[in-house]
């Protein structure tokens, strides 16, 4: 039997490949010198881990010493700190830091202790501030009146003169289905009591009216001047009067129309300008 030469697997020795790797095998005198290469290379090898070995003891031995004698160093060391340790514990504290003597100069007697003074501080109060107070006021609506200045060409639906004869509960609509603006005056004994600006379109309501006979003048145009209509005016009245009785538990309201409609019953008549009644300061 012999061993490949490349894998080392028992072979017989007529074998020419081996079966454990498969690569031809060497015979004859190249055979023999691939023995002897390896016989020596297999010795050189040994020689070398005899010498890395015997080296290394060697080496060995001298790190030893070394720790042994750091070692030593150390527990010397130990030894004279602990011993010092021991004999500071054993050693009275009275010997170490002996207690301070008092001398008789130094002690001062109870009466020449110095006692704080206290001064007295000023105490700043506060000066009270009034509370504030709410004062209600009760403001009554006033009923919307139209601005009237010379300078003013169309004012606000509302009243111009207030009534001078109020206090009672009747009520007065009138309702100006015109194209132009228009003035209302109320007149009670021929004086006038109340005076509304209704524009064209829009409807008002004279409130407050007391008990009595009143008749109804009103006049429609353009360019209001603040008495008067500057422009197309026109003045009527209506020739029935409005009677505004009061009841116990009733009160009267009239509804009218500056504009004429179909099935109206309140007759209109022209007036002059001096029949016409002033609006009223």
């Amino acid at each position: 039997m012999k061993k490949c030469y490349f894998c080392g697997e028992p072979n017989p020795d007529n074998t020419v490949v081996c079966p454990w790797c498969g690569r031809r095998q060497q015979t004859g005198d190249a055979a023999s010198e691939l023995e002897n290469k390896d016989r020596a290379r297999t010795e050189t090898r040994h020689n070398f881990y005899q010498q890395y070995f015997r080296s290394s003891k060697t080496k060995g031995a001298g790190v030893g010493l070394a720790v042994v004698g750091t070692m030593a160093a150390l527990a010397w060391i130990l030894f004279l700190i602990t011993g010092n340790v021991i004999q500071r514990a054993l050693v009275p504290r009275s010997a170490i830091a002996p207690a301070h003597t008092v001398l008789p100069s130094q002690v001062i007697p109870a009466a020449a202790t110095a006692s704080p003074t206290i001064h007295p501080t000023s105490t700043i109060s506060p000066t009270p501030s009034p509370r504030p107070t709410a004062t209600s006021t009760r403001t009554s609506t006033p009923t919307p009146t139209a601005t009237v200045t010379p300078d003013a060409i169309r004012p606000l639906t509302g009243v111009i003169r207030p009534n001078q004869r109020g206090g009672g509960c009747g009520e007065l609509t009138v309702e100006n289905g015109n194209s132009k603006d228009g003035v209302v005056i109320l007149t009670f004994n021929a004086k006038p009591v109340m005076t509304a600006y209704i524009r064209a379109g829009e409807p008002f309501t004279m409130k407050s009216i007391r008990d009595g006979v009143y008749f109804l003048y009103f006049s429609t145009g353009s360019e209001w001047n603040g008495k008067e209509f500057v422009s197309s005016p026109s003045r009527k009245r209506f020739e029935d009067a409005f009677q505004f009785p009061t009841g116990s538990a009733t009160c009267t309201t009239w509804s009218i129309t500056l504009h004429g409609v179909v099935g109206g019953t309140a007759a209109v008549e022209e007036v002059s300008e001096s029949e016409f009644p002033d609006i009223g300061d």
